[in-house]
């Protein structure tokens, strides 16, 4: 063998092997990535699930009011009487048609009734702490609760608004005046009612001696469910009424 044939046969061996080593490393290069993609994948499955599993729980969690007030469910009955948290326990009304408890909803100090008819509990009825002395004043704690329960349920489906005489700044007490306010908003969140009322009658200024003792002022925040509203059938075939005659 010539020395030149020699040669071509050295360079056709070492470019062999050159070229098996080139594919092997390439398929290892190849397997490599794979794995990598393997692992992305199973490590991104967890993620969706993180995600997706608080919208689960939220929506198995909510207390909606299509189903009661706070979890309290409508048509139950006053044997089973409701308890919250942030309120005293519950006191049943002599007549056993409510539930009343005294606590504080958010920041604002209220009394909550609970109201049950002949399909169970159908309302819930919250009265606000106000400040009996200052028209002003009632106004501003509407308008707040308003925005709130509008943040929650959207825009009212009806407002009405009145307001009229001497704002608090008034201080003449030989002349006494009286300011009125007549506030409301409603929500439809079927299947239940929402009904936030301000009534407010205050006497302008106030005196050491009122003219009108008592709370003449009240807020409500009203839920109610239409469907649970029952009464009990009027006897078809009443007892007659005695004579006018016999009367007089």
């Amino acid at each position: 063998m010539t020395l030149l044939s020699l040669r071509t046969h050295i360079a056709i061996y070492a470019f062999c092997i050159a070229f098996t080593g080139t594919v092997y490393l390439n398929a290892q290069d190849q397997a490599a990535e794979e794995e990598v993609g393997t692992d992305t994948v199973s490590a991104e499955a967890p993620s969706e699930i993180s995600v997706e599993i608080p919208a689960a729980a939220s929506v198995a969690g909510s207390d909606g009011l299509e189903t009661g007030y706070k979890g309290y469910a409508w048509g139950s009955m006053i044997s089973s009487m409701p308890t919250l948290a942030y309120m005293d326990s519950g006191k049943v009304s002599p007549d056993t048609v409510s539930v009343t408890m005294s606590g504080k909803l958010g920041l604002e100090e209220v009394v909550m009734a609970f109201f049950y008819g002949r399909g169970g509990f159908w309302k819930v009825e919250i009265d606000y702490s106000l400040d009996h002395q200052n028209i002003d004043e009632q106004v501003k704690l509407f308008t707040k609760i308003e925005k709130t329960l509008t943040e929650v349920y959207g825009p009212p489906k009806a407002t009405n608004q009145l307001l009229n005489g001497p704002n608090a700044s008034y201080s003449d007490a030989m002349n006494i005046k009286y300011s009125r306010a007549f506030y409301r908003s409603s929500w439809n969140v079927t299947p239940t009612k929402v009904e936030l009322i301000l009534s407010g009658f205050v006497q302008t200024p106030p005196t050491d001696f009122p003219i009108i003792h008592g709370q003449s002022s009240f807020m409500k925040l009203v839920y109610y469910n239409p469907d649970f509203m029952l009464v009990d059938e009027v006897d078809s075939d009443p007892e007659p009424l005695p004579s006018i005659f016999d009367i007089y």
